[in-house]
């Protein structure tokens, strides 16, 4: 019985997982310092379509603090998040950090209007106060690994990822995960961000 109930959870999660499609952004392979250099690196040669997003905080209260918005912001309203592989929980944190961070733009103002702030007048919202519609966005969520493959994935992380694709779908999101390869795999655990 417990096998049973176990099995068809598996399943479940798997079936999600396996689901979600990459995003049409088709990021560079990773051969940098560190994530931040990666981000700045990738935005500069996107031809301005990218907005660097990466370390600019924004208030947030439901976060007891401030987060970033997302790593990369495209044109065409896509939320990238960057995460080099590093076990579970650097995972788990990539996914609720989109997870946070997607609610807050949708359901409040003034966080939108903080993000529009700090976006590229090309990136901007006309008016932040005005409600967005969910279906308009994609939450894009990148990650570094060895392979560039599925197999890197935990499976807690993938849990974490399917409540977090169930939510976000909920609300309207469009949700992907794409894989970038890492040139430099044998570098040590990735650093700690407070994004």
């Amino acid at each position: 019985k417990w096998y049973s109930v176990n099995a068809d959870f598996l399943s479940r999660v798997l079936a999600t997982v396996e689901m979600l499609e990459p995003s049409v952004i088709v990021l560079p392979p990773y051969d940098d310092d560190d994530e931040a250099a990666y981000n700045a690196r990738v935005a500069a040669g996107s031809k301005n379509r990218l907005a660097l997003m990466d370390r600019k905080l924004v208030s947030a209260p439901v976060a007891n603090g401030s987060i970033e918005f997302c790593d990369l912001f495209d044109l065409d309203r896509r939320m990238v998040h960057v995460k080099r592989y590093g076990g579970s929980s650097a995972l788990s944190h990539l996914f609720a950090q989109g997870v946070v961070s997607a609610r807050q733009y949708h359901l409040a103002r003034d966080f939108r209007h903080l993000v529009n702030d700090k976006l590229p007048e090309s990136h901007r919202l006309a008016d932040p106060m005005k409600e967005v519609s969910a279906g308009d966005y994609e939450v894009a969520y990148a990650v570094i690994a060895k392979n560039g493959s599925m197999g890197q994935i935990p499976f807690f992380s993938m849990v974490n990822l399917k409540g977090v694709y169930d939510l976000l779908r909920q609300i309207g999101f469009r949700v992907t995960l794409s894989f970038v390869e890492n040139k430099r795999p044998k570098q040590g655990p990735p650093e700690s961000d407070s994004g």
